[in-house]
């Protein structure tokens, strides 16, 4: 977890329990884990090891309380070999072992020290090999600040599909098919509420996904009972009962009763107030509501955190949303109501419940913290799977069926199709096409280039539901086009605004859920921005 508050826990063994302390910042938290059996501690570790890792394939099994998991494990280790290290500023020999955890779909890789201590750890994750080294007591309390994950350790958690979606938050439906890459890692278990296994070898899947609506008659705050308890619960990473979050929530929902009403408000609030940060990844709540900053994890603990303390039965969700021509590694909130889990997401809002183009292979209700997700599914499907659409419904519309083409869109003379969003543009003859390829965050779905630096691009965009007005397309043109004259021009029976400079210029055209944003630089750019905006056509529903 990159965050700027130390966590953790302390565990304490009794006879057949563990109590365990979570502590994030100035909060503790206590539970309590039941467990059988003997329960190796570090010490004893470390003398098993020394004594039971002697030569090359070399195995010790033994039980222990594992921090990372916060649970009961059973543990084998596996002597690979020996190799040198560099550690503390000297070279070390050390014993290079496999680690496989009970339950846990990846190994670890470990070094050991002579006397069993470890050097170095190697494990795989969400986010690409995580290493962990020895160094010395002040670099390791340097590191209490906090980091920052490098841009390009998100890409590990994209995957390409083969068609753009039209609409993709007003997708009521779909049928997708994943690839492993590496099957000896398996397959999560991906039944849930709303998505099914129709199919499931060692390296295919296929998934449906449907969207839940809500039932009619859940109130907040919702009555306690042992089916809801751990959706109720503050912990240290859904700090619940912090006084100002409750107070703000209480602000949020006001006199609403209705439990989805009041969490979409809940919703709203999040998505409006937190500004996305990718140094800040999978942070507790209270350093969430007060630095409103963080990824799609820090919006999903947020709206999680403050449904909890409006009375309202919520967990964390990860698995992939669609966006922009890619699936991509996602966290959101599905709160209970009544007996039916319906999402919500504050970081990729839809209009009522959340769309179906997504699917889950977690839910967690972060009672024992943030590790599960670090070493659970979300290693074995990040970076290891491929995805294509084979259908999709609108709005409890018919499915339509996706043909396994290569591209997203075609080009034939001057004229650009793309086949799953049915825009059609067709360029003047002094640009040609450029950037068609584009994925999020980049969200060009055509350019055009010329010479004298004259340049086009056609970008969508998907503002909130209450940000499709056009109050809000001319404030997001206006960050593209500063200043310039306000105007209007028709495409296709629709009304586009404008705002036009001498060397820039643009359009903005809201379409149901989307908007599209046209801009131009170079001479004479109002004219060349009509010229392409009279062969712009939209054909999808």
């Amino acid at each position: 977890a990159l965050s700027s508050q130390p966590t953790g826990f302390v565990a304490h063994v009794g006879d057949g329990e563990i109590t365990l302390t979570s502590t994030a910042g100035d909060r503790s938290f206590e539970s309590r884990l039941p467990f059988t059996g003997r329960i190796e501690g570090p010490g004893s570790i470390e003398r098993l090891s020394t004594a039971g890792l002697r030569a090359e394939g070399d195995r010790i099994a033994y039980q222990t309380f594992a921090p990372e998991v916060g649970a009961v494990v059973g543990v084998t280790r596996e002597l690979l070999g020996v190799e040198s290290l560099e550690s503390l500023g000297e070279a070390v020999r050390t014993s290079k072992v496999r680690e496989t955890m009970e339950g846990m779909p990846v190994t670890t890789t470990l070094w050991l020290d002579g006397t069993g201590r470890v050097v170095r750890t190697e494990l795989p994750g969400p986010f690409g090999t995580m290493r962990i080294e020895r160094r010395p007591r002040s670099e390791a309390l340097r590191a209490e600040g906090g980091g920052e994950l490098p841009e390009e350790s998100y890409g590990a958690t994209l995957v390409r599909t083969q068609l753009r979606i039209p609409h993709a938050r007003r997708v009521s439906a779909m049928k997708i098919e994943l690839r492993h890459r590496n099957p000896d890692l398996d397959w999560p278990d991906l039944e849930g509420p709303g998505q099914h296994v129709l199919s499931r070898d060692r390296d295919r899947l296929v998934l449906s996904i449907e969207r839940r609506d809500p039932p009619s008659g859940a109130v907040r705050p919702a009555a306690r009972t042992a089916a809801n308890a751990a959706w109720l619960e503050p912990s240290a990473y859904i700090q619940s009962d912090d006084p100002e979050v409750m107070e703000t929530a209480e602000r949020i929902v006001g006199n609403e009763t209705d439990l989805v009403a009041a969490a979409k408000k809940l919703e709203r609030w999040v998505a409006e107030n937190m500004q996305f940060d990718m140094g800040v990844v999978l942070a507790p709540s209270v350093e969430v509501f007060r630095k409103r900053r963080g990824t799609c994890s820090e919006y999903a603990i947020l709206l999680t955190t403050l449904a909890r303390a409006a009375g309202i039965p919520a967990r964390y969700v990860m698995g992939y949303v669609y966006v922009g021509g890619i699936f991509g590694g996602h966290a959101w909130t599905e709160v209970l109501a009544g007996d039916e889990w319906i999402a919500l997401d504050a970081a990729v809002e839809a209009d009522g419940p959340t769309d179906a183009a997504r699917f889950a292979f977690q839910w967690s209700s972060l009672e024992d913290g943030v590790g599960r997700l670090n070493m659970g599914p979300g290693a074995q499907m990040y970076g290891q799977i491929d995805c294509r659409v084979l259908e999709y419904s609108l709005d409890g519309g018919p499915p339509r069926h996706v043909s396994a083409i290569d591209k997203p869109w075609s080009v034939v003379g001057n004229i650009f199709r793309d086949n799953g969003l049915g825009v059609t543009l067709e360029k003047p003859g002094s640009l040609e096409f450029e950037d068609l390829d584009a994925v999020w965050p980049d969200d060009t779905i055509v350019g055009l280039g010329g010479p004298s630096g004259r340049s086009a691009r056609l970008r969508l965009e998907h503002p909130g539901p209450w940000q499709r007005t056009g109050e809000e397309a001319m404030k997001r043109l206006a960050e593209k086009i500063a200043g310039g004259r306000r105007g209007d021009i028709e495409i296709g029976g629709a009304r586009a605004l404008t705002l036009e400079t001498p060397g820039r210029a643009g359009l903005a055209l809201l379409d149901g859920p989307d908007l599209w944003l046209l801009t131009v630089e170079g001479d004479r750019a109002p004219e060349l921005l009509r010229e392409i905006a009279g062969g712009l056509r939209f054909g999808a529903d």
